[in-house]
């Protein structure tokens, strides 16, 4: 196999590891045990060494030089990839760059080795799955690195336990999910099929706990949802009285979005002459929370949350079940 320049970028890094294994494998061929792989990461990289690998020797067989992270090199070690890379792919060597957005292109260095990417290598891009496509990609992660098959709602679960609805990139929960299948994958015989039991069974619920998680819940009156949003921020340390405060402030905006509402008032105009920010309105879709309850029923909750604030204040709930039952009832 000639020897070849290729950079693999994107935003998903078991992507990147399978094809670097991939183009490693093509590079040192049948005798990858005896031939040399020189490993450089991002700023780490010491240009020395990096001149020394590119350059053949008389004492080893060519191999390939790896640059990970190679959108944190410096112009420095960028002048030296453009300097030396024709000459190692001459001599037989192969130059993997890998990073997620490949050089850094603000020096002209940085520009110039992507020039010579372009011009004589090839790029090979590794993108996210859109989270929608996130449990398919589980599903066929689990197949194509484990042998495994695995249940549709094993994956949609797996997924959501990784803590994909928070405000993260997908591409930086795809390790964890990664990590998560290996575990998985240790834990289960030859050929076992994955299943939903065996994801609730083998993998923690890790996904941040939110507060705006619980709110949405309340005023949406989404019953199961709030309670398990409220038990994950009293594990955290959350105060019942600071929770009832909270959903007393949100409470009062949305009955007065419902009064205005009432009145005949376009929901997006209401908001706007209420201050509430457009892409909130949008975002939690507080027209929908408004129209949940009557206007007599917001009053009615936003006095039970005045007296959970205060009950929880004189240590009136000394059992978690009470208060969690308190807010289950507004919920509702």
């Amino acid at each position: 196999m000639s020897a070849a320049l290729v950079l693999i970028h994107g935003d998903n890094p078991p992507e990147r590891e399978a094809v670097l294994e991939a183009e490693l494998a093509k590079a040192l061929g049948s005798q990858a045990t005896a031939m040399g792989r020189h490993l450089f990461q991002g700023s780490e990289t010491d240009g020395q060494d990096l001149s020394t690998a590119l350059t053949p020797s008389l004492f080893s067989e060519a191999g390939a030089v790896v640059v990970q992270g190679v959108e944190e090199c410096s112009a420095a070690i960028n002048e030296i990839l453009v300097s030396g890379t024709l000459g190692a792919l001459e001599s037989g060597i192969s130059v993997i760059l890998v990073g997620e957005k490949g050089p850094n292109q603000t020096s002209k260095a940085g520009k110039a080795l992507m020039k010579l990417v372009k011009e004589k290598g090839r790029e090979i891009p590794c993108a996210a799955p859109k989270l929608h496509e996130m449990p398919r990609w589980v599903e066929m992660r689990c197949k194509s690195r484990f042998g495994r098959s695995m249940d549709k709602e094993a994956a949609s679960l797996l997924v959501e336990r990784a803590g994909t609805t928070d405000y993260r990139k997908v591409g930086e929960v795809l390790s964890d999910l990664d990590r998560e299948l290996e575990k998985i994958d240790s834990r289960l015989d030859k050929g076992q099929k994955v299943t939903q039991a065996m994801v609730e069974d083998l993998v923690g619920d890790r996904r941040p706990v939110s507060l705006q998680d619980f709110l949405d819940a309340l005023a949406h009156r989404k019953p199961t949802e709030m309670v398990k949003s409220l038990l994950r921020l009293r594990e955290e340390g959350m105060p019942g009285f600071l929770l009832a405060q909270t959903a007393w402030s949100e409470f009062m905006q949305l009955f007065r979005l419902r009064k205005a509402l009432d009145r005949g008032a376009r929901g997006s105009d209401a908001a706007r002459d209420l201050g509430i920010n457009s892409f909130v309105f949008q975002k939690r879709g507080y027209e929908a929370a408004a129209r949940a309850r009557s206007a007599d029923r917001w009053l009615s909750d936003i006095g039970v949350l005045c007296r959970i604030e205060s009950q929880d204040k004189r240590g009136q709930y000394q059992n978690d079940w009470l208060l969690e039952l308190e807010f289950h009832q507004i919920a509702r």
